[in-house]
């Protein structure tokens, strides 16, 4: 190809592989492969595979000269799923799939009857066998009525890594995995225990959760909170030290009130185009190692406390001393005594 081309293509040799490896595969794709030199070649030359799904959908890979590889979805339309839906839809698969889109065709392009999704690979380009998933994805989401359209604490991360906060806007409330702030101050006590038990609400929880602080939530009807735009951490006057320092002292805060430590627990910043918001990522714990406890030297006269919270819907529900006890006396029985 390149004799051909006099283009060195970074994807090409996988993409031939792939041509070669699928086309003896039988009804599951119809692949085909072509390079087309043009008389600007450092510009124009491009080579690309496309492959043919069931149901109707297709893929085409295509990488052109010192470019990413762009991925076209050509995926049929319904009448059901209207186009602004039919977008949010396929931005919040994409970025489960660590892909970026850079275009989108509704039903009034082409025939009039598929959506044409346009994206690219976000950070570091992935393996393109798993597209084929992706494509049925959204052939689903481009026909169903009932798409679950609930974003998990990893599609929230992702979506404001990729600076997409639009997609969380009238689509993310508060509740079992999701909890926000608008501003936190670790400097002073109060405030740590109460980051120490947001997080350790969700470690209690059968599922783990996602903290975002940064965030300005709109209560809706019924009292529930959705989320409303960010609020940058680096924009708010009332928090005078930087966001390095601030993400360094919610760790040092986990790590000091939280007993057991949280494993895998996730502490950062994420930089938008509007500024930077913290995010804590609770992921899901070993049952052995439940409860989390919340301990701390608040009491009058410096006495100290300890507490075992827990998630119920979009609150904090600690557990009462009856429920305590009945730990206490699940774990040693009937055969216990405090030395």
């Amino acid at each position: 190809m390149n004799d051909t081309c006099g283009l060195d293509f970074k994807f090409s040799d996988v993409l031939q592989a792939l041509s070669r490896q699928w086309k003896h595969q039988s009804g599951t794709f119809a692949v085909q492969y072509w390079e087309m030199p043009t008389s600007n070649q450092s510009t124009e030359g491009y080579v690309g595979v496309s492959l043919y799904v069931h149901g109707g959908a297709s893929i085409c890979f295509t990488q052109f000269a010192d470019s990413p590889t762009e991925i076209d979805f050509d995926i049929p339309s319904h009448r059901l799923v209207d186009e602004p839906e039919m977008r949010h839809r396929a931005e919040v698969l994409l970025l489960r799939n660590n892909l970026r889109m850079i275009g989108f065709g509704g039903e009034g392009g082409g025939d009039g009857n598929s959506w044409l999704v346009t994206c690219v690979w976000h950070e570091q380009e992935g393996e393109i066998s798993d597209s084929t998933s992706l494509a049925e994805s959204l052939a689903i989401a481009a026909c169903s009525t009932t798409w679950p359209d609930s974003l998990a604490p990893t599609d929230i991360i992702q979506a404001l890594k990729q600076d997409l906060p639009h997609l969380l806007v009238g689509n993310l409330a508060e509740g079992s995995e999701f909890d926000a702030k608008e501003l936190i101050d670790v400097r002073n006590s109060s405030w740590r225990i109460e980051f120490a038990k947001d997080i350790a609400q969700f470690a209690n929880s059968p599922a783990g959760g996602l903290l975002l602080i940064g965030a300005k939530m709109n209560k809706k009807p019924g009292g529930v909170e959705v989320f409303k735009n960010l609020a940058p951490l680096d924009m708010n006057p009332k928090i005078p030290i930087t966001i390095p320092v601030l993400v360094q002292k919610a760790r040092d805060t986990a790590d000091a009130h939280i007993h057991p430590i949280v494993n895998g627990l996730e502490i950062a910043s994420i930089k938008t185009r509007e500024g930077g918001v913290i995010y804590a990522y609770i992921p899901r714990q070993d049952p052995r190692f439940q409860p989390f406890i919340v301990t701390g030297e608040d009491l009058p006269g410096g006495g100290h406390f300890f507490t075992i919270p827990r998630r119920r819907g979009d609150g904090n529900l600690p557990v009462s001393p009856k429920g305590l006890h009945r730990l206490i006396a699940v774990s040693f029985g009937n055969d216990w005594r405090i030395e």
